[in-house]
């Protein structure tokens, strides 16, 4: 390059620092944003996956009605699973004048160790470490004083449990309880002098092999495990896979789901700067024609020009790249990792360098910005000399009359449609911005409203007040003899091994089957007419590939009665199989067509025909009749696993997987509201920010272009009131139009980006975009851009009446 030119980077510069500083902005401030967020959440991805191995975490464990011997022990080592007693007390007290569930563990040697955040763990008597979660969420710190059993324990710990990233009291519960339920550590002989409100004998096993084993074999292994444990005398009352543990699983599994989400947004914004981009190049080539002109006449060839004006793009993109990366790795992954460590009590976190979101964040944004203005330049130096000197650098533009208007428009109306179809591209573009800039603010905003319609859908389908999963089939309508069968069962020691919630149709088939089909008779009293309305269910679980992508929905199969009072439109006559209508929009379920469900958990394919459809849109079950559920899933006749109740039945405990009301709905909504609340209102932010932006930069090349216009109209008398009708209310309407007019694209493109981000999520999360939303949108589009006129009018003043004077040939 030559050094004249080198002399114009600085005057280019300072002519179009607006220009400029409107790119450097919306690069910075969307690398900074994304890149912090995808770092932040990356890095607690990473760390997580790391923590089985770096915490010794269990593979799995399960729960005796008391201590097994080494009979027990011996027949597990025979298997290849080796145990660690993990036991716990489960004591109330009162923290921050509420009722709190401690769960206290003694101290942990080489399995499932805590990470300490703070302190140190318990080395006497009367010491305790809480989790770092909790401890956030109330008023007690280190050095305060809890009192447990009539006893002080000092809080000396502020730790993490790494089998309890997320506090699940129970692995049946639907949401997280930080506020009354928290985990703890003490000695080993402060554990023993406790005595608990409810004591479990919880044993952590390791499997040899474990990582190489598939979700079936992990639940054979279960199968057998439970089977030793019962042959040797044990009797096991739960049994959880590491990957079946909420209390584990549940917590790396959002923040997986949240970094999807995110990438499509970024996606989007790309596009948003591809378009800016080629809208700035070719109002750069255009203001300076005549330079460039001039510049290939005097004997400058196309690849200096090029080289020119590629410097302040590059300098300028590069400088953005490293500010929004410094202040994205600097200060934004704090705050955007908070929003996981404010609800999930991880490790420290340690950032890591990710090179995939470098180059989504970095790479690929400067890479446009460099390609688009090489191509737009390159394509524009085709031109002559003299088509440049001559302003003429559209290429395949017709010679012929401008756009004939009808006289009796007025000179006013006729002028403002020339400012725009002189300027039909720049605006074309605007248009596009607003409609991605629109989507991304009603994404945000109508975030809750979805939660808070999907958790309504789920309520309406709801088919009773409580629906009751159970560990094993459980009579409560058994006659005396039937009774009697049990506690003899009982008394022989047979016992019945539990399991999680997920995978109640593999074990309990197994080991409830060796036992004459005697199936236990509940204990506890509950009225003849309770009984009589409480109806059996059976309750598994397939997968279902996504429409899109190599994804799986997880789907609940119900087996009901025929005629079931609860479920009074669905006909599962005939061995019918009917689809929630969720399944339309995730899998593309049609009625009438057979689709291949998985069974991960028995490794089996299962063949079904849709029947028919039924539920809300969120609803992305199964149901056929109990008889087809279990030949279908090669059950025993009389199997079932649940119950279905209008009135709460009091079944035993130690049978009860779970219990679902409508009040769990509730909680289930509150917790993901409080989950997504805080991103959703990282996203508005987002879109008002590129709102702004690209408004400013999109409509400033529209005054940029119209300067000689607006400097002869000063010249000829006009006034800046009088100008600003002209120009800034042109562009004024423009906006106002494409903000309404975009509407109807945009709710189609939020529905559409909805269920891409959503397609990680169970279930399906159903969009209804309500008028009011929508005018929310147009009303915070717009009063972003009359931030953005005052910029335009403050411009209009600064037009010089010297640029009238300027030849142009």
């Amino acid at each position: 390059m030559r050094c004249p030119l080198n002399k114009r980077h600085l005057r280019e510069l300072r002519h179009n620092l607006g220009r400029y500083i409107g790119i450097f902005a919306l690069m910075a401030a969307s690398i900074a944003m994304v890149a912090g967020f995808l770092a932040g959440a990356s890095s607690i991805e990473k760390m997580f996956n790391e923590i089985p191995e770096t915490y010794h975490t269990e593979n799995g464990h399960f729960v005796t009605n008391d201590k097994i011997g080494r009979n027990a022990e011996s027949a597990l080592a025979d298997i290849g699973v080796s145990v660690r007693e993990n036991f716990s007390h489960d004591i109330t007290t009162t923290i921050d004048d509420r009722q709190t569930n401690v769960r206290v563990f003694a101290n942990r040697d080489g399995f499932n160790l805590p990470a300490i955040y703070e302190g140190r763990l318990p080395e006497a008597a009367g010491e305790i470490a809480l989790d770092d979660t909790f401890l956030a969420k109330h008023s007690v710190k280190l050095g305060d004083t809890i009192r447990i059993e009539g006893k002080d324990f000092t809080i000396v710990g502020d730790v993490v449990l790494s089998d309890y990233t997320a506090l699940f009291e129970r692995n049946e519960d639907f949401v997280m309880n930080t506020l009354t339920f928290t985990v703890g550590l003490v000695t080993q002989e402060s554990w023993n002098a406790l005595k608990g409100d409810v004591t479990s004998y919880d044993y952590a096993y390791y499997v040899e092999g474990y990582d190489d084993l598939t979700t079936a074999e992990r639940v054979d292994k279960q199968v057998d495990i439970a089977k030793a444990l019962t042959n040797a005398g044990a009797r096991v009352t739960d049994i959880v896979d590491m990957w079946s543990n909420q209390a584990f699983f549940y917590a790396g599994e959002d923040v997986t789901h949240d970094q999807a989400m995110f990438r499509v947004l970024f996606y989007l914004i790309i596009i948003v700067m591809a378009f800016i981009f080629v809208v700035l190049t070719s109002a750069t080539i255009e203001e300076e024609s005549a330079v460039i002109g001039t510049l290939l006449a005097s004997g400058y060839n196309k690849g200096e020009l090029l080289r020119h004006y590629l410097f302040l793009p590059a300098a300028v993109g590069i400088a953005a790249c490293a500010v929004g990366n410094a202040v994205g790795y600097g200060l934004f992954i704090t705050p955007f990792s908070g929003l996981y460590y404010n609800s999930y009590s991880f490790p420290p976190l340690t950032v890591r360098f990710d090179a995939s979101i470098f180059v989504l964040t970095t790479v690929v944004p400067f890479v446009i910005l460099m390609v688009v203005n090489a191509v737009g330049l390159a394509l524009k130096l085709r031109c002559t000399p003299i088509q440049f000197l001559r302003h003429d650098t559209r290429r395949h533009r017709k010679a012929g009359k401008g756009l004939q208007l009808p006289e009796r428009w007025g000179y006013i109306m006729r002028f403002r449609i020339r400012v725009f179809t002189r300027n039909i591209s720049h605006f074309a573009t605007l248009f596009a911005g607003i409609l991605i800039a629109s989507l991304l603010l009603i994404f945000g905003l109508g975030m809750q409203m979805v939660i808070e319609d999907y958790v309504q859908d789920m309520e309406d389908d709801l088919p009773a007040a409580y629906t009751y999963s159970l560990k094993a089939p459980l009579e409560i309508d058994a006659s005396a003899d039937k009774r009697a069968e049990y506690v003899l069962m009982n008394m022989m020691d047979t016992g019945n091994a539990g399991h999680s919630d997920e995978q109640m149709n593999v074990i309990t088939s197994n080991l409830m089957g060796d036992v004459d089909d005697i199936h236990p008779a509940n204990t506890g009293d509950i009225p003849d007419d309770v009984k009589a309305q409480a109806e059996k269910i059976a309750m598994g679980q397939v997968e279902l590939a996504h429409k899109w992508g190599d994804l799986t929905e997880t789907i609940t199969v119900y087996g009901i009665q025929e005629g079931s009072r609860y479920w009074p439109d669905f006909d599962v006559s005939g061995g019918a199989v009917l689809a929630g209508q969720g399944l339309v929009a995730k899998c593309n379920v049609e009625v009438g067509s057979t689709y291949p469900f998985f069974d991960k958990y028995a490794g089996e394919t299962h063949e079904l025909t849709v029947s028919g459809l039924v539920g809300e849109p969120a609803n992305t079950n199964l149901y056929m009749s109990l008889d087809t559920f279990n030949r279908v899933f090669d059950n025993e006749p009389d199997y079932f696993n649940g119950y279905v109740s209008d009135e709460e039945l009091n079944l035993d405990d130690d049978y009860v997987a779970s219990v679902l009301t409508v009040e769990d709905m509730r909680k289930i909504a509150n917790q993901m509201d409080d989950s997504m609340g805080e991103m959703m209102d990282m996203v508005v932010y987002m879109a008002v920010v590129i709102y702004f932006i690209m408004m400013y930069l999109l409509t400033k090349t529209v005054i940029d272009r119209s300067a000689r216009s607006i400097s002869y109209m000063k010249v000829f008398g006009y006034r800046d009131r009088e100008i600003n009708k002209l120009y800034v209310r042109s562009i004024t309407i423009t906006v106002a139009v494409s903000l309404v007019v975009s509407l109807p694209i945009v709710i189609w493109a939020v529905c559409l980006f909805a269920e891409v981000v959503f397609m990680n999520y169970s279930g399906n999360f159903a969009i209804n975009i309500p008028f009011w939303l929508m005018a929310e949108s147009v009303a915070i589009g717009f009063a972003t851009y009359l931030v953005v006129a005052l910029f335009h009018v403050r411009a209009i003043k600064r037009v010089r009446l010297e640029e009238a004077l300027k030849v142009q040939e």
